[in-house]
C-alpha cells in the first residue's frame, strides 16, 4: 500500500521496471508474499531465502565443501555467545579467509540490510577484525554460514489493520551492550528496532546495530548514548512523512530497559551527565524535549523483553 505509489512513480520518471531474470532478481531482490487477510488485517511476508541459499552454495561451491546440506550442519545462533580457550588460541593464528573477508562481510551486510536483522551483531564483529584476521574470524564466517543455511526462509512479517489507522503509533525499542567486545574496541553498541504499531498492527520500519563513537563510562551513559542514537536516527522522521502516510503526525512510543539512562532523558541534563555532550556529541536536553513533546512517552521495560536486545550481543539459544 505504501510501496506501490513509489514504484510507480519512479517508473513514469526514470523508466524503472521489474527485474526479468530471475537469477539477478534472486541476488538483489526480495520475495514478497501477501498471505491470507486474518481478523482483517493485511499480512505480508519479505524475505530473501532465495538470496540466503544462494550465497550459502557459493560459499560451498568456492571451498570444495560439498552441497550445504550436508557441509553447512543446522546451528540455533549466529554467534558463539562466549568464548572459550580455543578461540584465544586461534585468534593468534592467521586465517585462511583473510583475503576473502571483505566478499563475506558484503555478502552478510546485504541479507541484514534487507531483512535480517539477526545477523547483524555477526556481521558488525566480523567487520571489525577485517584488519586482523584470524581462525577464529574463518570458524565465525563459517558458523555464520551454517546459521543462515539453516534460516534461510526467515524474513519479516508485516500485519497491518486499516481499522489501527487512527490508533496507530511508533513503537521504539533499543539497547546498548556496555564494552561487549573488548578484543576489538572499548565502545559500546547500540541496537534499536523502530516499528508501527497498534492493537492489530506490527509493520517494522528501521533496525540497526551501531558502534557508539565514544567510551561509555558506565551502562546508564551506554543507554543514554542508544537512546540519541534510536531517536533522532530513526525515530524522528522529517514532518511531511507521516502526514503523507497516515495524514497527521504519529507520536512515539520507546521502551527502555534502564532506569537510570531513562531518568536522566526525563530530568535532561542531571549533573552526572553534565560531559556527556562534550564526550559523546549527544543533547540531553534535545531528548528531553522529545519526549515531553504531546503524545512522546519514554516508558520501562524488562531486559527480557526488550526485543532490541539481540540487535547488539550475541544470546545463547534460547533468548536468540
Amino acid at each position: 500500500i505504501l510501496i506501490m505509489p513509489l514504484f510507480l512513480q519512479l517508473h513514469q520518471r526514470f523508466g524503472f521496471s521489474n527485474i526479468k531474470d530471475p537469477e539477478l532478481r534472486s541476488i538483489i531482490g526480495h520475495s514478497i508474499t501477501r498471505l491470507p487477510s486474518t481478523n482483517g488485517c493485511n499480512v505480508v511476508f519479505i524475505s530473501q531465502e532465495e538470496y540466503a541459499t544462494a550465497i550459502c552454495q557459493k560459499f560451498c561451491e568456492e571451498n570444495s565443501l560439498g552441497p550445504p546440506e550436508k557441509a553447512l550442519r543446522p546451528i540455533s545462533t549466529p554467534v558463539k555467545q562466549f568464548p572459550d580457550a580455543g578461540d584465544k588460541q586461534k585468534a593468534e593464528r592467521e586465517g585462511e579467509f583473510g583475503p576473502e573477508a571483505p566478499k563475506h562481510v558484503g555478502r552478510f551486510l546485504w541479507l541484514y540490510r534487507g531483512t535480517r536483522g539477526d545477523v547483524g551483531v555477526g556481521t558488525s564483529r566480523l567487520q571489525r577484525r577485517m584488519t586482523k584476521w584470524s581462525v577464529a574470524e574463518d570458524d565465525a564466517v563459517f558458523r555464520m554460514y551454517r546459521y543462515i543455511w539453516c534460516t534461510r526462509s526467515l524474513g519479516l512479517l508485516y500485519a497491518v489493520d486499516p481499522s489501527d489507522l487512527d490508533s496507530l503509533k511508533q513503537l521504539l525499542l533499543f539497547d546498548a551492550d556496555h564494552a561487549g567486545d573488548r578484543e576489538t574496541t572499548a565502545k559500546s553498541t547500540t541496537g534499536f528496532l523502530l516499528g508501527m504499531h497498534s492493537e492489530k498492527t506490527w509493520a517494522v520500519l528501521s533496525y540497526g546495530t551501531k558502534l557508539q563513537t565514544s567510551t561509555a563510562r558506565g551502562t546508564p551513559e551506554a543507554e543514554a548514548v542508544a537512546c540519541a542514537d534510536a531517536t533522532f536516527g530513526a525515530a524522528a522522521p522529517p514532518p511531511t512523512f507521516w502526514k503523507q502516510v497516515a495524514m497527521r503526525d504519529l507520536p512515539t512510543v520507546a521502551l527502555v530497559d534502564n532506569d537510570a539512562a531513562r531518568a536522566a532523558v526525563k530530568h535532561g541534563e542531571p549533573k552526572r551527565f553534565s560531559h556527556i555532550r562534550k564526550h559523546q556529541d549527544i543533547s540531553m536536553s534535545a531528548l528531553h524535549e522529545y519526549y515531553c513533546a504531546d503524545g512522546n512517552t519514554l516508558a520501562r521495560v524488562a531486559s527480557e523483553r526488550n526485543g532490541s536486545d539481540f540487535l547488539t550481543k550475541p544470546l545463547d539459544h534460547t533468548l536468540h
